[in-house]
């Protein structure tokens, strides 16, 4: 009787356990260039165009934050990249458009734009557990607006952590954007000479 009550007691534990409220683990982040010219790598003057969104409310001043983070990433893969400042005076004055993009990229003699498009951001487990759901468009076009990278980025990872991190939702959303745009950059195809 005793066997049989602990055994029962064991499989209802083991239920119970199963059943119960759990984080998924599934986590990652993934840039997929689905085109990708190989001269693309040797190219010297880039411009980060700032980043945009489609379908995202994120605020001006997080989307500003993401593309400054970006234009460091790029300058870490050894990228010479356009003065920021310059960039986004002409964004502001101009507009946002990849059409725009491209003309300055002519103008400045750059030779390629990177543009990125948020299309998705889900900040559902930001605060609890600093994680967040994003996905965009990731695309290098030459001053002639050809396709030299394009790719797709899907990210369900921690960016945020839960420990020693901010506590308030703004200042995770600033750590997010940038932890985003970190692993952008550290996904792209490094400069070679």
């Amino acid at each position: 009787m005793r066997t049989k009550t602990l055994g029962s007691l064991l499989i209802a534990t083991v239920l119970l356990g199963s059943t119960s409220c759990r984080v998924s683990d599934r986590r990652g982040f993934t840039l997929d260039l689905t085109d990708f010219e190989q001269s693309a790598a040797v190219l010297d003057d880039v411009m980060v165009w700032p980043v945009q969104q489609r379908g995202v409310r994120l605020s001006d001043t997080l989307l500003q934050r993401m593309t400054d983070r970006l234009h460091r990433g790029v300058v870490r893969r050894e990228y010479s990249a356009l003065n920021r400042a310059m960039i986004d005076k002409i964004a502001e004055m101009q507009g946002p458009d990849e059409s725009i993009a491209i003309q300055a990229a002519k103008q400045k003699r750059a030779d390629g734009v990177l543009l990125l498009h948020l299309t998705k951001w889900d900040e559902r487990g930001l605060l609890s557990l600093g994680k967040v759901r994003a996905e965009g468009e990731l695309r290098l076009l030459s001053p002639d607006g050809a396709v030299l990278w394009q790719g797709r980025l899907v990210c369900d990872e921690v960016l945020v952590d839960g420990l020693g991190g901010p506590r308030n939702l703004e200042e995770r959303r600033e750590v997010a954007v940038e932890r985003l745009a970190d692993l952008v950059a550290a996904r792209l195809p490094q400069h070679r000479v």
